[in-house]
């Protein structure tokens, strides 16, 4: 791997640790060592441009990456153990770190650091999860690193009242990686994903130590570079319990991570709300209702007029909050009466303040990541409000991407708001040189991909903007974002492994005029993203369990395609459609016609089935299988598709159910015309087409009635079929093609 300007060779060293138990004298304490990890950031140079934008076209900056070092510990003492300190080149690290305000740094302590510490990576933070560690639990430990170690192993010390754990962490760069995590609402079952490069599948699974294969369903193929296990349980876990899984390989190489058990319900919520008046319970219900039938079930920090404050204070108000599945994210104790967060929020933007921290060595990158410490106490301190609330905290783009994996271990969700508008604004009125790196929306998904791999196995989380923009001195207005733009910003993040998502915000006035001055534009985008927020709760299940993977995909010209694995049994293909680009007068776009997805399929996936996921329901998706190759018609892609592959027989039904039960009352209640009910019709015929020889002709039908509809073309009333010259004969437009 290069490092910033230098071409180095890292050695990886094999090594064995034999699991040892320390004590003090105690018979009630004890520490076993389960485990070591490393896990180097991963740069994506295809976006350095992006990363270093205000270099370009001139220059597109150098490659910076870190790591993280991991140790894993079990308790196997019948008291708790507290992690006091922790050691990385035999230096304490509690004596290292030395603050200077809200910030830590080792060159607040020396001028010159010592060597050893520098050529172990460079310390930015560290902490024990959780601490005190209970009778029997397991833990984590990590040392943030800010520069790849110049040495081939690292030596962490863990210091505990139970005695001091040394442990040596190979610098391997292949090193495989667990690289999610998801549990069941009953938390019986555990979903994971591992990524390695040349592919192959653990050949043991290992939960806090304990041998959990022959409960654990496991799939590979040597030709992918992931796999997957299922983790069945007898009993389910408690709730936010912290629990080690290890995947130990063929050839004794070893992922491990660790994370806390918690369901993830996919938290799609709205920064600030529409204004509510002062007292006005009935206008509070009201908007909870009108955003749970968008799909949202979260508020994010703030409320907008004291009406919903009042309601979210009384008992009734928050049952009728919970009754309806609508949640907050807070960033205090018992702010709006509320004592059972969804999220804790940390701190909103800290790399920013890292960027204002003085006294650091200038120009060599010693910044990000310097005021974790004081945030992760925060963090701790809101965790022991409420322990089954996950903490979780929000990062801006300064210094990216290192800054997303300085800040990725913080907390157990990492938050990051690209606001692609505002960079098209600085494109178009500041920077023109900008533009070819933001008519699309590239951006959203180079951001996303980082913070989802600077995060794991934890989920991430992306805040989009959704505001009219008012430029300040010369008045110039940026208009609210398109509803087009928005729908690929959602499948580029969604693609990128998202997990959750919010939108900042609906505050109105300017100079980031939000959606709650309603007008057309912004009530057009409010429809919009609630349909992308019915999607999302439709497919929930899916995407909270799966995990962004490079599955060879092949797509017709025109058509950007991506894949999440679901499991041991499912894949999610998201289709966007790559002809288009965005200014100040909107999204300009053209329909890709006869669109077709490839996807080599990995040999756990024979034969399987596929359909489709939309704000009106799921329909029927066109495929044909040679071998391991599935081919996806889609038809006509005007924007958007998501495609569910699978080999579950009873997984179409259930996600029916679940539009049908959670998502189509909702849909109906701002989309009606989604939703008629009676017999099907056809509302808009076809029209008449001429085209030159050669030529494509495309057409199209609007049809009503009791959803979800399935669409059949027919000549001379035979049925067509996909291929050739036809594509799209299963869906509403059909293409004729030369």
């Amino acid at each position: 791997m290069s490092g910033a300007g230098t071409d180095r060779t890292i050695v990886i060293a094999l090594f064995i640790v034999a699991a040892g138990t320390l004590g003090t004298g105690r018979t009630d304490a004890a520490v076993t060592l389960l485990g070591v990890q490393y896990q180097p950031d991963l740069p994506y140079v295809e976006h350095q441009c992006i990363w270093h934008d205000r270099n370009y076209p001139t220059s597109c900056g150098t490659v910076v990456v870190g790591a993280n070092a991991y140790v894993f510990i079990r308790n196997t003492g019948s008291s708790a153990v507290t992690v006091s300190d922790v050691t990385l080149a035999g230096t304490s690290l509690q004596y290292a770190l030395k603050a200077k305000g809200d910030a830590n740094s080792i060159f607040y302590r020396w001028t010159n650091p010592p060597q050893a510490l520098l050529d172990a990576g460079e310390p930015v933070w560290y902490k024990a999860d959780p601490n005190p560690v209970p009778a029997g639990g397991s833990a984590r430990i990590v040392v943030r690193l800010r520069f790849t170690p110049k040495t081939p192993t690292v030596s962490v010390g863990v210091v505990t009242s139970a005695g001091t754990i040394s442990a040596t962490i190979p610098v391997a760069a292949d090193a495989p990686q667990l690289a999610s995590a998801a549990f069941s609402p009953d938390r019986r079952r555990v979903t994971l994903h591992w990524r390695r490069s040349g592919g192959a599948a653990p050949a043991s699974v290992l939960m806090d130590g304990t041998d959990v294969t022959a409960s654990t369903t496991t799939v590979g193929d040597p030709a992918m570079s992931f796999a997957a296990s299922v983790v069945q349980l007898a009993q389910p876990l408690a709730a936010s319990s912290f629990h080690v899984f290890q995947g130990v390989y063929a050839d004794g190489k070893t992922a491990t991570a660790g994370m806390r058990a918690w369901v993830n319900p996919f938290i799609y919520a709205t920064w600030c709300t529409r204004p509510v008046p002062d007292g006005d319970l009935t206008a509070a219900r009201a908007w909870i209702d009108d955003a749970t039938n968008h799909g949202f079930n979260a508020a994010m920090n703030q409320l907008d007029g004291a009406g919903l404050a009042d309601l979210f204070g009384t008992a009734s108000g928050r049952q009728y909050a919970a009754d309806r599945g609508y949640g907050l994210i807070i960033d205090s104790v018992n702010k709006f009466n509320c004592s059972n967060p969804l999220l804790w929020f940390i701190d909103d933007e800290p790399d920013t303040r890292d960027s204002r921290v003085d006294g650091l060595p200038a120009g060599e990158g010693h910044n990000a990541g310097v005021v974790a410490m004081s945030r992760l106490a925060t963090g701790e301190a809101l965790r022991a409000a409420n322990p089954l609330s996950p903490t979780a905290v929000n990062i801006d783009g300064t210094y990216r991407p290192t800054n997303y994996y300085n800040w990725g271990q913080v907390a157990d969700v990492l938050m990051v708001d690209p606001y692609y508008q505002r960079r098209l604004v600085d494109a178009y009125w500041k920077n023109p040189n900008l533009i070819p790196l933001y008519r699309k929306a590239t951006y959203i998904y180079a951001v996303t991909q980082a913070v989802t791999t600077a995060c794991e196995p934890n989920p991430s989380y992306v805040i989009l903007y959704s505001c009219e923009y008012r430029d300040s001195s010369t008045g110039q207005i940026w208009p609210f974002p398109t509803v087009e733009s928005k729908r690929i910003e959602v499948y580029y993040a969604l693609a990128a492994g998202a997990k959750g998502m919010a939108y900042w915000w609906l505050k109105p006035g300017y100079p980031s005029n939000g959606l709650g001055a309603g007008g057309t534009a912004a009530n057009a985008l409010w429809k919009e993203i609630g349909l992308l927020g019915n999607e999302i709760k439709t497919a929930a299940p899916l995407l909270v369990s799966g995990h962004p993977v490079n599955l060879p995909l092949q797509t017709s010209g025109g058509v950007w395609a991506r894949a999440l694995a679901v499991g041991i049994d499912t894949i999610l293909i998201l289709a966007v459609n790559d002809q288009y680009y965005n200014d100040q007068a909107g999204c300009h776009y053209t329909p890709v016609g006869n669109a077709v997805v490839t996807a080599t399929l990995p040999a756990w996936m024979p034969s399987p089935s596929a359909f489709e996921i939309t704000a009106a329901g799921l329909a029927d998706v066109s495929t044909q299988t040679a071998g391991n190759q599935l081919q996806v018609h889609l038809g006509s892609l005007n924007l958007t598709r998501m495609i569910v592959v699978t080999r579950d027989p009873a997984l179409r039904d259930t996600i029916r159910q679940r539009y049908e039960q959670l998502v189509r009352p909702g849909v109906c209640a701002f989309a009606p015309e989604l939703c008629v009910t009676g017999p099907p019709g056809i509302t808009q015929h076809p029209a008449d087409r001429a085209v030159c020889p050669g030529g494509t002709a495309t057409f199209s039908v609007t049809a009503s009635g009791s959803g979800p509809l399935s669409f059949r073309w027919q000549r001379n009333q035979a049925d067509l079929s996909n291929g050739g010259h036809y594509s799209g004969v299963d869906t509403p437009t059909l293409t004729v093609s030369n």
